[in-house]
């Protein structure tokens, strides 16, 4: 049995109106900043197959959490730092994508440890989201270098492109 395991992105594509307008950002000089995270329905029913329990077909969902994606009123709301932000938001898309593929391949010998497999696969893609979304964020100056902004955004359209998706930059998913 093929566990078939999908990740949707609420919205697909962020605007300004995705965004709480703050007065200021604490602890931060940028103008803006989103807070993509993934979640997984609340209850999963293992299914047994042939004496071990696999997840069952599921949606992997990358939403925004909205008291944490807001914008400095003050902030000139461009389109290179939308799209910015958007790069924030298809890295987590990624990281889902990646998480997904590993999710599809456990199996264990009860539920319990098959719960506790998933918890192990989602800390260890968050964490990788983390580094990742770091790395952009030291790469790009937060949208201030065009040059490597570009080269980011290129790398993460080819990479949205693609199935099977493991690294980015050298940074694993």
């Amino acid at each position: 049995m093929i566990v078939a395991i999908k990740v949707v992105a609420r919205p697909a594509r962020l605007t300004w109106r995705n965004f709480k307008a703050v007065a200021v950002i604490p602890d931060s000089d940028e103008e803006a900043q989103i807070a993509p995270e993934t979640t997984l329905p609340e209850r999963l029913h293992p299914l047994k197959v042939k004496d071990k329990f696999r997840l069952p077909d599921l949606t992997v969902t990358v939403v925004l959490k909205s008291s944490d994606t807001i914008v400095i009123r003050t902030a000139d709301k461009t389109a290179d730092l939308l799209e910015h932000e958007q790069g924030h938001f298809d890295l987590m898309i990624l990281s889902a994508r990646a998480m997904a593929a590993d999710l599809e391949k456990l199996e264990a010998d009860s539920p319990g440890e098959l719960q506790s497999a998933v918890n192990d696969v989602q800390s260890t893609h968050g964490e990788r989201a983390t580094a990742v979304d770091e790395e952009y964020d030291r790469q790009t100056d937060h949208s201030r270098n065009a040059a490597q902004q570009r080269r980011w955004r290129k790398l993460i359209d080819e990479a949205l492109g693609k199935t099977g998706v493991t690294a980015l930059d050298g940074n694993p998913l």
